[in-house]
């Protein structure tokens, strides 16, 4: 469609030029201007500019439903009567009795010799990230159970809350000495710090404790009292 308005305006251009010639060829009103005005006129009709596109658009091509198909994306397809479907809902329904049909079961437990656990979280892949009481490691343990420490705190620092992003890294909070969120990739690559308001470099962060992340990528944090969000840029 571009490439059909410009050559549109190509032509508009061409032919207001032409008309601008025709205009002075008519002033002079010798048999010039006949030859002149019968050689535009066949110029003129040579621009046909509604000529179908050389690419042709994709041919819808329908087939029958197929019911098994329609199960595997859908699931179960059920039929109901209008009336069915019209009738009210139920009122004043007994939820907690609802919710205790539920069937909780434990997957699985993982013990950590001499780690005692402060907080975790699970990546898409399965691994499992881990922070200490009192610990200066990020462990991470693979759904094969093996252990590997990815990240260490340097300084004077615990970890402490620690969260899976919809990308794929680990935020792990480093608290009491400048508290801050290290940001690091699945392998213990450290990719930023989040600690000072960009604005006015005050600390961010006081005691946090717990860290997670909404839909939008911001940063949610339990700190002390308060709660603290930043945007996913810091």
């Amino acid at each position: 469609m571009t490439e059909r308005e410009e050559r549109l305006k190509e032509i508009m251009s061409e032919l207001n030029q032409l008309i601008q010639q025709c205009e002075r060829k008519l002033k002079e009103r010798n048999i010039e201007m006949v030859t002149f005005v019968s050689d535009v006129m066949q110029r003129v009709d040579k621009y046909t500019p509604c000529k179908q596109p050389h690419k042709s658009p994709p041919n819808l091509i329908t087939r029958d439903e197929d019911d098994q198909e329609l199960k595997d994306l859908l699931g179960h397809l059920d039929m109901r009567t209008k009336q069915e479907v019209n009738k009210p809902l139920q009122l004043n329904r007994n939820i907690a009795s609802a919710l205790l049909t539920i069937d909780v079961k434990i997957i699985s437990i993982i013990s950590i010799p001499g780690f005692n656990v402060y907080d975790a979280a699970v990546s898409t892949t399965g691994d499992l990230y881990v922070t200490e009481f009192g610990g200066i490691t990020v462990k991470k343990i693979t759904r094969d159970n093996k252990f590997t420490d990815i990240y260490t705190a340097r300084g004077n620092y615990v970890t402490q809350g620690i969260t899976v992003t919809d990308t794929g890294n680990v935020l792990v909070f480093f608290a009491y000495n400048n508290s801050k969120i290290v940001e690091i990739t699945t392998i213990g690559k450290h990719i930023r710090t989040i600690q000072y308001d960009p604005v006015d470099n005050k600390q961010l962060f006081d005691n946090p404790l717990l860290i997670c992340t909404n839909i939008n990528g911001d940063i949610i944090v339990t700190d002390d009292d308060k709660i603290v969000v930043v945007n996913k840029q810091g």
